[in-house]
């Protein structure tokens, strides 16, 4: 489904339109999404990711398909993270972050909520499972003007 972040509305066929509303259901449907609006922008909670008892290098990519986007984290250890949040603004490619985390079991451990967005430094996320913050990244990069939540992301 991360193609259609790289299709531009008007050439969504009527499959890709199905796709698209599976994506935002998936999300909590028009309630997650009058939330997430109503919410606005805001700076994502979070702590250094230096502060975790892991962390490891990271790459946070994004594209968005109109109220949504795709997320993708590569860390340097070999583990991958991707998700679908509500959020606005242009894709974005984030190099030189880094991911504090607890451990990869409870990383991995289910789908983790997770909110994206601009911090001083660049850009930042949070992943929690349960309400607990579980990991942090911070990076800079381009297109930094950005801002994801409601979204679920899962590690592999």
């Amino acid at each position: 489904m991360a193609d259609l972040v790289h299709k531009k509305k008007e050439d969504f066929t009527k499959g890709d339109w199905i796709r698209f509303l599976k994506i935002v259901e998936g999300l909590g449907g028009s309630a997650s999404l009058r939330k997430s609006i109503d919410s606005g922008p805001k700076r994502p909670p979070f702590r250094d990711p230096h502060d975790f008892p892991n962390f490891t290098g990271a790459n946070l990519n994004s594209g968005s398909a109109i109220i949504v986007a795709f997320v993708n984290i590569n860390t340097a250890d070999g583990h991958t993270g991707t998700g679908w949040a509500f959020g606005f603004g242009a894709g974005l490619e984030v190099t030189g972050g880094v991911l504090g985390y607890s451990s990869w079991d409870q990383l991995m451990s289910g789908p983790n909520a997770f909110v994206v967005g601009s911090v001083e430094a660049g850009v930042g996320a949070s992943f929690f499972i349960d309400g607990t913050l579980v990991a942090t990244y911070l990076g800079s990069g381009v297109e930094l003007d950005v801002s994801l939540n409601g979204g679920s992301f899962t590690w592999t």
